[in-house]
């Protein structure tokens, strides 16, 4: 059997047996070597670190949460192949988002209220 554009195909035996790569160590060597790989561990400065890790992430508030929910609702319902699923979706995590915005709220007395 000849495959095409292949030069100089090698046999079974030298495929499974090349000469050319056999390595001569010791399992001291070996271990060493693995050590010596793995274990290094590289000084990162703080001035060599990309801005982006630097930076904070900016906390999205429920109501920022709310408001993208909808866009994407109203973007899914514009196109001509938008997918119910998708919508249905975006409605039950915007009640999810919703509850979780219910939950945070706390009950203040009137003169609180006021003197705020």
């Amino acid at each position: 059997m000849s495959i095409p554009n292949l030069t100089n195909p090698l046999t079974i035996d030298k495929f499974i047996q090349l000469y050319d790569e056999q390595i001569d160590d010791d399992s001291d060597d070996i271990i060493e070597s693995i050590i010596h790989t793995y274990s290094q561990v590289e000084d990162v400065e703080e001035e060599s670190l990309p801005q982006d890790l630097e930076k904070e992430v900016e906390i999205i508030s429920h109501s920022d949460a709310i408001q993208a929910l909808k866009s994407l609702k109203l973007y899914e319902l514009q196109q001509d192949q938008g997918e119910r699923l998708n919508i249905l979706a975006l409605e039950r995590f915007e009640r999810l988002v919703g509850q979780r915005m219910d939950a945070t709220k706390t009950q203040t007395t009137i003169n609180r209220y006021f003197h705020k």
